[in-house]
């Protein structure tokens, strides 16, 4: 009998459970948990039928509300679903998801990881101390309701929104990025709005669904790409990697990006149709289950496996980067140097405008206001203008550096130290000049604009000799600077204003000594011509142009005899002298004896043969072209050392034993640096441009970072070490 009251008493207590478990009876509101919350932590397994809690209720769970947007049920084939019936620990602190898979499943995970995963949805879930396994668990419901629950739209929308917010706050792990990012994604294709939008971010390894179709559905229609849909495919391409400069200038490289972009395709660029047409997944996250988005494609392209469009963007980002190389390295050397006039003028010219800087446009109208009164500018105040602090010295790269700034902003400077004939001291002007729209400022100087500063130096020199240099001179001088027809616009006006510079500027004989080197005895009798003929420029030679001129002869390494005699060559007539006059009786002369002495007074030269002489620049340019060919030191490079592990494969003998010298310290003086050259038979710039195109190759940096003095960068260094 008792046993019979027992059967009776299990079998209500079941019946019981049963009614509370269907749907009628739970009972769902902010305000009223369900009574899954009534059920023990531990129990046996009762079925409890699959049902979605919309926004806006509450089921309760192990003892916590946890709000809705979830599946509760005991489906455990489905990773979304919570099962009320599955034992819950007392412990919710697995923050980091040690008892969590992978792909986590809530009837898979650890008792205590559901403990902690009910504690998140119950807080409110936006704490960063959780694992983003936890979110992972929470969205597998979200897309299931979306994609296969079909849900209305004001629901759709209210998971939209909660996808987004979870983007915000758990959006700088990788792995919620992308599959969060994709679901929202795929529903703005299959929702078709009105108007896609290029994705333009960094670090992305695939093409973003609707960039995708996008551009098939531009390329099915014979669109044009803009700028930057043509970016956000190469952006988003898997195979896309770009360097240093364009990452950290990032949103100067994608605004130089689409200058160049519409400077060579204004009309947009017009892709080559595809045969086939796109086809696209999109599978869960969960990996529970896959659409098929053929009917969203409305037509588009594959674009998938197209490369000549990624070739063309590639092309014009090698070109925005070496444009901002010198950008970049000033924001790696000054991390907060942004917005900086220093910053700002070492950015492409065409992009200044477009990020505009007060400090510049108050140093134009200092610059602007000098030229106007004539250009002559101090060195020292023109440094600290530009740098800010007033000079103690003037260093070579430093003013390297300056004119490099200059021409940056549209205004040139004489002499430049990367082509001068010799650096102004510290107490001497130097002279600023404004350059049109149409002139580069170019790094390297023409052969041909070389020997047109050595020739008007030359000029110079000898012209005020005596003191001062009158019209006739000033004429020459203008005459040798602009006889040159294959300089370019910018080295003309350069040479323009380094006339100007040499009227208020004693030439020096030290500059122009270090450019004359041996040559053979006819490229040394005819710049020694030159130099004669350049003190003959108003018919005579003072007695100080001929101490000048005995000094170039010297640097020419000429005897000073020659000298004289070439004076006398050139004073002498080239046509007969008549004696007498035809009718007339002859006059008798006393024939004077040879001088003793070589001259000391004015020497008048016949000007015939000076015009002779100066009609003949061709060949003095040959002459000096010939110098300047031999002022270059040929070395023979060193095969390169095969098998070595000391991190500087790829540069050969010299260029490697420099590099090892140098990452010793981290800073080296322009005198010390040279030396170390030298000692290797290497020029210092060369090996400088040598190396630090290695570096970019191998390390995506510059090695060598010219800043006042040397300065090596200590992680390349640090790497090299080993």
């Amino acid at each position: 009998m008792a046993l019979g009251v027992c059967a009776v008493v299990v079998i209500v207590i079941v019946i019981w459970l049963i009614v509370a478990a269907t749907p009628s009876d739970v009972k769902r509101s902010s305000s009223s948990p369900s009574k899954y919350s009534q059920q023990p932590v531990r129990k046996s397994r009762v079925s409890v039928p699959e049902r979605w809690i919309p926004k806006g209720e509450n089921v309760r769970v192990a003892g916590r509300d946890i709000g809705g947007m979830v599946y509760i049920g005991s489906d455990s084939s489905d990773g979304a679903i919570i099962d009320p019936s599955m034992r819950v620990s007392k412990r919710a602190d697995d923050f980091q998801g040690e008892g969590m898979h992978y792909w986590p499943r809530y009837s898979s995970i650890q008792a205590r990881s559901r403990a902690t995963y009910l504690e998140w949805l119950a807080s409110g879930r936006s704490d960063p101390r959780y694992n983003v396994g936890y979110v992972f668990l929470y969205f597998y419901g979200l897309e299931r309701r979306v994609f296969l629950d079909g849900a209305v739209p004001t629901e759709r929308a209210e998971i939209v929104a909660e996808v987004r917010r979870l983007l915000e706050v758990y959006g700088t792990n990788g792995s919620v990025r992308g599959y969060l990012g994709r679901f929202l994604d795929v529903l703005s294709v299959i929702d078709q709005e009105l108007e896609y939008r290029p994705v333009l971010e960094l670090d992305r390894r695939e093409v973003p669904v609707h960039v995708l179709v996008a551009l098939g559905q531009k390329v099915a229609q014979g669109i044009p790409l803009s700028a930057d849909w043509l970016l956000s495919w190469y952006l988003s391409h898997p195979e896309t990697r770009l360097r240093t400069a364009p990452k950290r200038a990032f949103e100067e490289f994608k605004a130089y990006f689409r200058l160049l972009f519409e400077k060579k395709y204004p009309n947009g660029l017009l892709v080559s149709k595809s045969k086939k047409l796109l086809t696209l997944h999109y599978r869960a996250a969960s990996g529970d289950f896959e659409i098929d988005l053929k009917a969203h494609m409305n037509g588009a392209c594959d674009i998938k496996r197209l490369s000549a469009p990624l070739r063309k963007a590639d092309s014009i980002t090698l070109a925005c980067t070496d444009g901002l190389d010198k950008f970049s390295r000033f924001l790696g050397r000054n991390p907060d140097g942004r917005g900086s006039m220093q910053a700002h003028l070492l950015l492409p010219k065409p992009l200044q405008s477009l990020f505009p800087c007060p400090e510049q446009d108050e140093l134009l109208a200092w610059i602007s206001a000098k030229i106007d009164s004539g250009g002559l500018v101090p060195i020292k105040e023109l440094i600290q203008r530009l740098e800010g602090t007033k000079p103690n010295k003037i260093l070579k790269s430093k003013l390297a550096r300056n004119a490099d700034v200059l021409v940056r902003l549209g205004v040139g400077m004489v002499p430049d130290p990367r082509f001068a004939v010799r650096l102004p001291t510290f107490e001497e002007p130097v002279l600023l000049f404004s350059m049109s729209d149409e002139m580069d400022g170019e790094e390297v100087a023409s052969e041909s604009y070389r020997i047109a500063t050595l020739k008007t130096a030359l000029t110079a020199l000898i012209a005020g000799a005596d003191g001062k240099i009158d019209e006739a001179e000033r004429s020459l001088m203008h005459r040798i600077a602009n006889e040159h027809q294959d300089v370019t616009k910018f080295e003309r006006a350069r040479l323009e204003a380094y006339v100007v510079w040499l009227h208020a500027v004693p030439a020096k004989m030290g500059g122009i000594r270090g450019q004359l080197r041996n040559s053979s005895d006819e490229m040394r009798a005819n710049l020694g011509q030159l130099a004669i003929v350049t003190a003959a420029a108003d018919g005579v030679i003072a007695p100080d142009e001929i101490k000048i001129l005995k000094q170039v002869y010297s640097a020419l390494g000429l005897d000073k005899d020659t000298l004289f005699s070439d004076l006398h060559e050139l004073s002498t007539p080239s046509v007969p002298v008549p004696v007498r006059p035809p009718g007339r009786k002859p006059i008798k002369y006393a024939i004077p004896a040879p001088p003793s002495e070589k001259p000391t007074r004015a020497v008048t030269l016949d000007l015939d043969k000076v015009a002779n002489v100066m009609a003949d620049t061709a060949r003095v340019s040959e002459v000096l072209g010939d110098v300047f060919a031999g002022d270059e030191k040929q070395v023979e490079p060193e095969p390169e050392e095969l098998g070595r592990d000391d991190g500087l494969d790829g540069l050969d003998g010299p260029h490697a034993a420099i590099v090892l010298e140098l990452i010793a310290r981290p800073k080296w003086t322009e005198t010390d640096a040279a030396g170390i050259a030298t000692d290797h038979n290497l020029m210092l710039s060369g090996a400088l441009e040598t190396i630090n195109e290695w570096a970019f190759d191998r390390f995506e940096e510059a090695l060598i970072e010219e800043y006042d003095d040397y300065e090596i960068n200590g992680e390349i260094a640090q790497q090299i070490r080993g």
